[in-house]
């Protein structure tokens, strides 16, 4: 009887120390910085909340609903955030779980991302979609896929590249530069500024975090990400869509198309140089002292 018990104790414990070293949860790759309601992960066939704190794994599912957004800090100071309705699995890291030296790769099934690169050299980053990859080069970008794969990608610094399925690719480079890819290859859009109103209403739709970026903790704020999708006041156009699949994000109403802006009104008649200044207080009460020369006034 006690020769069974010992067995069966030297079985357990045994087991035990198996797990607690086993190679596929040895080494966790990130930590999940931030979590917000309805995301969870998946992992060796399990299915549970994520929760803020967690440990991410290679092979590991991220799984967002639509008020679900997760924020990624990488252990190489890479930075993601997946945004609502969106789905994306770790499928690589620089360091493996065996200890071999590895590429950072993940892939995004579906959703609405940012992207931030850490420390890791330029060419070891690859993002895989339905209709080909992307690759980074330092870069800090927005990006979206939609039910059929097609992938649009907003740039805010450094360069990326789409490569398609076909393998064509396209270099994307300046600043809030516009590319785009699906199963017939990819392109480059060029500047946001230039393309018509309904696709900048799609693309706001397509791209929150372009939009807002005070859903995201401050680590994954970009300089100025704003100006990337705001009509300028010359800008934009009417006319067809320029995008591939101008479809909004899942769940969301279709986009409203603006008017272009109103014209600027015709300038004042001729005057002498004194007309908007003391002694006319009702052109411009109580702001004589912007008619010093060469002032510019209120504009």
């Amino acid at each position: 009887m006690r020769t069974n018990v010992a067995v069966a104790l030297s079985f357990v414990l045994a087991l035990t120390g198996a797990l607690l070293t086993s190679p596929a949860r040895a080494d966790a790759v990130g930590n999940a910085q931030d979590v917000d309601p309805a995301a969870r992960a998946m992992y060796e066939r399990t299915d549970a909340p994520l929760l803020v704190g967690a440990d991410i794994f290679i092979g590991q599912q991220i799984i967002t609903t639509d008020l679900g957004q997760v924020e990624i800090l990488f252990n190489d100071g890479t930075r993601l955030a997946i945004g609502p309705r969106s789905q994306m699995t770790i499928e690589d890291y620089l360091i493996r779980n065996t200890g071999a030296p590895g590429k950072f790769a993940i892939d995004a099934l579906k959703g609405t991302f940012r992207f931030i690169t850490g420390n890791a050299p330029k060419d070891s980053y690859e993002i895989k979609t339905p209709t080909g990859t992307i690759g980074v080069r330092g870069t800090a970008f927005d990006f979206f896929v939609d039910e059929n794969g097609h992938v649009i990608l907003l740039l805010y610094h450094g360069a990326a590249t789409l490569c398609a399925t076909d393998g064509e690719c396209t270099l994307v480079e300046n600043r809030c530069d516009l590319g785009t890819m699906n199963e017939a290859g990819s392109s480059l859009l060029g500047p946001t500024r230039g393309l018509p109103y309904a696709d900048l209403n799609a693309l706001r739709l397509s791209l929150p975090f372009a939009v807002s970026q005070l859903p995201l903790g401050r680590n994954l704020w970009v300089q100025k990400a704003r100006e990337c999708l705001k009509t300028a006041r010359n800008g934009g156009a009417g006319g067809p869509s320029v995008l591939d699949n101008p479809a909004p994000a899942p769940g969301q109403p279709d986009p409203v198309i603006v008017p272009p802006p109103p014209p600027p009104p015709p300038p004042p008649p001729p005057g002498d140089a004194g007309d908007d200044c003391a002694g006319h207080s009702d052109h411009n009460p109580g702001h004589s002292q912007n008619c010093s020369p060469g002032g510019e006034g209120d504009g």
